[in-house]
């Protein structure tokens, strides 16, 4: 399978693999090559093989399934699924290797079409992915926001946070529809130091929200059979036994080529989407701290590569990706 190159955030991270769907990948399960930058700050490499060769004697034991890779910047993780000496070719294979510098994640073809959700604390491989690429962000001033995020010239970058189903791809996509507004991000913002904003535009949230479904196929940017592949989808997600033979999900060009976009914006206001049995809508003010207290919890609660196996077992031969350190 031939290595090809996506452009996961435009300019910033660039990642190669030799597959074009990634189940679970928050970034954008289904890659679409484009012609990128090779300045990009983030470049990782995502490999499917038959399997990882590895040595016995060139490991050195960490903890349960894990293992150090002797002469190399690697972990590796495997997992006998059939523990007899005739089966012992069934296995789940993990290798992540050079998270310094180009971060490297292998999987083999068991794990790949297997995993599909976590198994105690076996994540798929999109979730390792993702993990991966947050903590070497992080190291580079730069993290995700679990937000929507919308720009326009009179109100600069929106960020748009709340808990999960409240409203937030709904909200920016409206915002972008009826009101004018350009979309940065629909489900997850990428931000730095700074405080600029930037687009993650391949995620794919829209899928699961029925009524931005609707208004996207009134609008025709998705198909009579795009519809029905969404609502399968959607079905099986629900069922974890029965996911990993999900059909892959649309696109997400269909809607990148019709809707305008916003690779970057200075971030103008911070709001809080919630859900009330009142009537009355209401708006609240709040201070800098409260929103940073808000906006730290909806993070934690979305993103856990603080406690990702293999980055834990990576920071023991480098401790700048210990999670005290990702975490401050």
């Amino acid at each position: 399978m031939t290595m090809k190159s996506y452009p996961i955030v435009p300019g910033i991270i660039q990642l190669k693999s030799n597959v074009e769907y990634i189940p679970t990948f928050q970034l954008g399960e289904v890659l679409e090559p484009k012609l990128e930058r090779d300045n990009c700050l983030v470049k990782v490499k995502f490999k499917v093989s038959d399997r990882i060769d590895v040595l016995t004697q060139n490991l050195t034991h960490i903890a349960g399934s894990l293992y150090k890779l002797n002469g190399e910047n690697a972990v590796y993780r495997v997992h006998q699924l059939i523990r007899f000496k005739c089966l012992d070719k069934i296995k789940l294979q993990i290798l992540l290797r050079n998270l310094e510098t180009n971060p490297e994640l292998i999987v083999n073809k068991l794990y790949y079409r297997f995993l599909r959700f976590p198994i105690h604390d076996w994540l798929t491989p999109g979730h390792h992915l993702m993990n991966v690429i947050h903590a070497k962000l992080l190291l580079n001033g730069m993290g995700f926001a679990h937000c929507a995020s919308i720009f326009d010239d009179a109100h600069g970058g929106i960020m748009l946070f709340g808990s999960p189903n409240v409203g937030k791809t709904l909200t920016a996509f409206l915002s972008v529809i009826e009101h004018g507004f350009k979309m940065i991000s629909e489900d997850i913002t990428l931000i730095d130091r700074k405080g600029y904003i930037y687009s993650c535009p391949y995620t794919l949230t829209y899928f699961r929200n029925k009524l931005v479904i609707n208004e996207l196929f009134k609008r025709r940017y998705l198909s009579n059979k795009d519809i029905i592949k969404t609502n399968v989808l959607n079905f099986m997600e629900r069922i974890s036994i029965i996911s990993s033979f999900a059909p892959r999900p649309p696109r997400v060009s269909k809607i990148i080529t019709a809707l305008p976009f916003k690779d970057r914006a200075p971030v103008k206001s911070i709001i809080f989407l919630a859900r009330t049995k009142s009537t009355i809508k209401e708006i609240k003010t709040l201070d800098e701290g409260e929103a940073m207290k808000l906006a730290s919890f909806f993070n934690r609660v979305e993103f856990d590569y603080y406690r990702d196996p293999l980055i834990l077992a990576y920071s023991l031969y480098s401790p700048e990706y210990h999670p005290d350190k990702l975490l401050n």
